[in-house]
C-alpha cells in the first residue's frame, strides 16, 4: 500500500514569497507523485506560491501517488496578511544618522551636551514610531483573526460527478470539518464514492464558526 506524506506539514507565507515542500512516498518503487494546491500555484517540484493578491486564510497543497491515486498527503498554507511598512527606509536612514552623530561627536570632539540633545531627540523619535508601529501590527493582525481568514467557507470542486467506488478530492479555503450526506469523506477532504448511483452533497464546516458552511454536489455513476 503506497503512503504518501508532505513536509512541512503546515507554513505560513506572505505576498511575495514562496515555500518548498516535499512528498515521501513509501509502500512502492514509484515515488513520482502530482502536486496541486486549492488557491496559489505549485509546480512539480513541490515549490508553492500564493496568489497575487489573497485575503488572509489557509489553503492546502496536495501531493498524490502516480502509482495510486487514493495514497496522498496534504499540507496547510497560511496566507497572511502583511502590514505594509512604507516607512521601514526613512527609519533605517533614521537609525544610520544617530549612529553617524555618534561617531562624528567622538572624532570631532563636537559639544557633549549638544550631542547628547540631538541624540535624545533623534532616539525618542525612533522609539516612538515602533512603539506605533508594532501596535499597529498587532491591531491589523487581530483584525485578520478577527475575519476568520476574511472569507466565508468554499469548496472546490463544487460540482463534481465520481465513477462509483472511486475517490475525489476535495479542498476548502480554510480549516472546516467535513461531512456528507452520501457516500463518506475523510477528515482531509478525501470523498469515497459508494458503491450504488445517486447524488448527494459534501458539507465543509468552519471549525472556528459553525454558521460557515459551504456545499458541494456529488453525483455518483
Amino acid at each position: 500500500m503506497f503512503k504518501v506524506t508532505v513536509t512541512p506539514v503546515s507554513a505560513v507565507v506572505k505576498l511575495g514569497q514562496t515555500v518548498q515542500f516535499t512528498a515521501s512516498v513509501t509502500g512502492g518503487d514509484n515515488k513520482k507523485v502530482a502536486w496541486i494546491t486549492d488557491q496559489g500555484k505549485v509546480d512539480g517540484t513541490g515549490l508553492y506560491a500564493p496568489p497575487e493578491t489573497f485575503a488572509p486564510g489557509f489553503a492546502k497543497v496536495t501531493a498524490t501517488s502516480y502509482a495510486d491515486n487514493t495514497a496522498f498527503g496534504s499540507a496547510s498554507v497560511e496566507l497572511s496578511v502583511i502590514v505594509m511598512d512604507v516607512e521601514a527606509e526613512a527609519l533605517a536612514i533614521a537609525e544610520k544618522a544617530a549612529a553617524d552623530i555618534s561617531a562624528l561627536a567622538k572624532r570631532d570632539h563636537l559639544n557633549p551636551s549638544t550631542v547628547n540633545a540631538v541624540l535624545t531627540e533623534v532616539k525618542k523619535s525612533l522609539a516612538d514610531y515602533k512603539d506605533k508601529r508594532a501596535a499597529y501590527a498587532a491591531q491589523e493582525e487581530a483584525k485578520a483573526a478577527g475575519k476568520e481568514g476574511g472569507a466565508p467557507v468554499s469548496i472546490s470542486p463544487a460540482s463534481v460527478t465520481v465513477p462509483v467506488g472511486r475517490p475525489q478530492q476535495f479542498f476548502s479555503n480554510k480549516p472546516v470539518k467535513w461531512s456528507a450526506t452520501f457516500g463518506s469523506i475523510s477528515p482531509d477532504g478525501l470523498f469515497t464514492a459508494p458503491d450504488t448511483t445517486g447524488s448527494g452533497r459534501v458539507i465543509a464546516v468552519s471549525t472556528t464558526n459553525a454558521e460557515d458552511t459551504a456545499y458541494a454536489s456529488v453525483s455518483v455513476g
